[in-house]
């Protein structure tokens, strides 16, 4: 049982991975050294079980189950953040306070000297907050005499000596500059500089009543029960709320400074569920609490669901890549041919189109360095990949050697002469909520097409309002399926249509002839790609070919 669920924990985090492969511009700096690193050259499971062995096997089973239920852990734990470099030396650390028997009153002391070496190195080496949970973690040990002071000093100046000699060799060796110590020109840059405010600054209170919530989900409300029932539970989560209280002194707030928490509030959750399900059976809370514990974890699959299938569409630079490479095969290149030259735009960069997804051209993956050496593909047909930024659509299009773009602008006319959109890649925005029809007839869109169809037909006496006339987004046209089409026209048409009735129902008689085509709004809508989608749905009119107005436009008799 032990290991389906140490497969479990691992597994999860797999998935995410797998859904969602690419990566966005808050992952590069160690996506792409990684790259560099293996290109040129130069666990949770343990902490499950000190859970086990520390509060019992069935609140390893729970901490498990929340764990791999919940949504920002798994899925960053494959992510290159320096927050997830930093994640696993803090949970082991966590393990090692931890392991111990129920009634051991002290982490053995080989234990504790370890957990501190291990934070300190973190804070020195990769994220310097962690210092801010090291604080209350050792204040606490010296409270309760787990430690004495001389000790501590010794293992502290040991552990920040050798890890603050380690971080100077290796990272002044890679930026090659002498004497840097990157943690440190952070801290000064964002906190005494105060620099960090520039990304955005959030109330005092945000971490608990924003971010926490965010990141714990139902586990938030099951770790509080478990700090009521357990005195053990109290002392494990004080350095944790006491790092979520300091932290919040700064003014710039990202859920990921504080992920460190979350296997701590997990295991006080799972205590408080452990608690729900000991209950005597006799009596009625014994009965009713169990049955909370699946409602709790089925709440956290549906948002993490929800999340998940969201970060999987949030990375279009990453999907467009890759889409390019499998339209355009590396081995269909034909050598007299032009050279592909490949522009990713910023926001392409930023989401997801990194170098590890540039494989046809140097450096090569050393397990295919024997395949591109002695393989059909010539030299010639390797790609370029350009991320020049500041240029336009337009100054790139007029590059001679720029062959695509990957871009989220849109090109104009004069523009779509000489290229063509190949195919259209849809990002996430926003969550909205959909009911497929207009239910309510006045939203702020049919609010202003009211207005200004009654100033035409009011102030213009010499025009005269026949309809409506809609152009499709490029990516439904492009790649939407037929069912999303049809959904869209009927969404315009209903459109017409409502305001059709408000039109009607505000202006007299008079005005009334002043405005659509025997007594109703004609709709216009469909192109060449997507014409009879529209006139299934109830279009009047569709435009084929370059022309809009005049001639090409072909009004429908039914």
């Amino acid at each position: 049982m032990s290991v389906v669920l140490d497969c479990l924990v691992l597994a999860a985090g797999w998935i995410h991975v797998l859904l969602a492969p690419h990566t966005k511009v808050e992952e590069s700096f160690n996506l792409h050294a990684t790259h560099d690193v293996m290109m040129y050259g130069i666990g949770p499971d343990t902490l499950k079980n000190a859970v086990s062995r520390r509060f019992g096997g069935l609140s390893g089973l729970f901490f498990t189950l929340l764990t791999v239920t919940q949504f920002h852990v798994p899925f960053w734990m494959g992510r290159t953040i320096p927050n997830t470099f930093a994640l696993l030396p803090v949970n082991i650390a966590l393990w090692l306070l931890l392991d111990r028997a129920p009634n051991q009153l002290k982490p053995s002391e080989k234990n504790l000297n370890t957990a501190i070496t291990l934070l300190t190195f973190t804070a020195v080496v990769f994220r310097a907050e962690v210092l801010l949970l090291l604080g209350p973690i050792v204040i606490q040990s010296l409270v309760k005499k787990h430690i004495s002071l001389p000790k501590l000093i010794r293992v502290g100046l040991f552990s920040a000596s050798l890890s603050l000699g380690l971080t100077l060799a290796v990272d002044s060796y890679f930026w090659d500059q002498p004497n840097l110590w990157p943690e440190f020109a952070g801290l000064y840059f964002n906190v005494y500089e105060g620099k960090s405010a520039e990304w955005g600054t959030s109330g005092h209170l945000e971490y608990f009543i924003s971010h926490l919530p965010k990141l714990l989900l139902t586990s938030l409300p099951l770790s509080l029960l478990g700090a009521l029932r357990d005195q053990r539970i109290r002392d494990l989560l004080l350095p944790y709320v006491a790092f979520v209280g300091l932290i919040s002194f700064l003014g710039h707030k990202e859920w990921r400074f504080i992920i460190y928490v979350v296997p701590a509030f997990n295991i006080a959750a799972a205590r408080g569920a452990r608690w729900m399900v000991s209950l005597p059976k006799s009596k009625l809370p014994g009965q009713i609490m169990p049955l909370y514990i699946p409602v709790f974890l089925a709440i956290n699959i549906v948002v993490t669901y929800m999340l998940t299938l969201a970060s999987a569409s949030n990375y279009p630079g990453g999907q467009a890549l890759a889409l390019l490479h499998h339209i355009y095969p590396l081995q269909q290149q034909n050598p007299l041919s032009v050279r592909t030259h490949v522009h990713i735009s910023n926001l392409a960069a930023q989401t997801g189109a990194s170098l590890f997804l540039q494989s046809n051209a140097l450096p090569f993956p050393p397990t295919l360095e024997p395949y591109i050496h002695t393989s059909h593909v010539a030299k010639e047909s390797w790609w370029t990949y350009n991320k020049t930024e500041g240029l336009t659509v337009e100054d790139l299009t007029a590059n001679k050697k720029i062959t695509h773009l990957i871009t989220e602008t849109r090109p104009n006319a004069e523009v779509e002469r000489d290229w063509k959109v190949v195919r259209s890649v849809e990002g996430f925005v926003k969550w909205h909520l959909d009911s497929g029809i207009i239910s309510v007839p006045v939203t702020d869109l049919l609010k202003e097409l009211k207005n200004v169809a009654k100033t035409i037909i009011t102030e213009c006496p010499r025009l005269r309002l026949q309809g409506l006339m809609t152009i499709g987004a490029l990516a439904k046209s492009l790649n939407a399926s037929e069912t999303e089409e049809n959904s869209d026209f009927e969404r315009l048409k209903e459109t017409r249509d409502v305001l059709h009735e408000l039109l009607t129902a505000e202006l007299g008689p008079s005005e009334q002839a002043k405005w659509g085509h025997d007594n109703r709004l004609l709709l216009s809508m469909g192109m060449s790609s997507d014409f009879e989608a529209a006139l299934k749905a109830g279009s009047d009119i569709v435009r084929v070919g370059t022309g809009i107005f005049g001639a090409r436009a072909k009004k429908l008799e039914h």
